[in-house]
């Protein structure tokens, strides 16, 4: 199963205004699901807190793939909302501006030389100071 990346971003392009729809509480790319059966197809996944309120609206397909619909409660694993000095990869970091991510590494701007927390944030980077 590939998921291009061209499908990664087209997901990514639409993600916030499927993401604003009541009652939906995650998108991502996967396998297409059915009624619980997994199908060796890719398909957009959109999680839906209860199927039986989908909101209208929602496209029937992504990129030119599938989109299925999920019923699912998605919850951070873990609520971290400590300090840490120093700076380790794995901890929570937060941006009021920006928002928040999994720190991954620290890395150095290669223009200005600014220190920024890499993160699997949208925006890639963090500035840490």
């Amino acid at each position: 199963m590939d998921i291009s990346p061209e499908l990664i971003d087209a997901k990514e392009l639409i993600q916030w205004s499927i993401l604003a729809f009541p009652g939906v509480v995650g998108i991502g790319i996967g396998m297409r699901e059915l009624n619980g059966d997994l199908f060796d197809e890719v398909a957009v996944r959109v999680y839906v807190a209860d199927k039986n309120t989908i909101p209208p609206g929602i496209p029937e397909t992504i990129g030119g793939v599938g989109v299925c619909i999920v019923e699912a409660i998605i919850e951070p694993a873990i609520e971290d909302g400590n300090r840490y000095n120093p700076l380790v990869g794995g901890i929570k970091i937060f941006n009021p501006a920006k928002g928040f991510g999994t720190l991954g590494a620290i890395v150095q701007d290669s223009t200005t030389g600014e220190l920024l927390g890499l993160s699997n944030y949208l925006s890639g980077f963090t500035r840490l100071l």
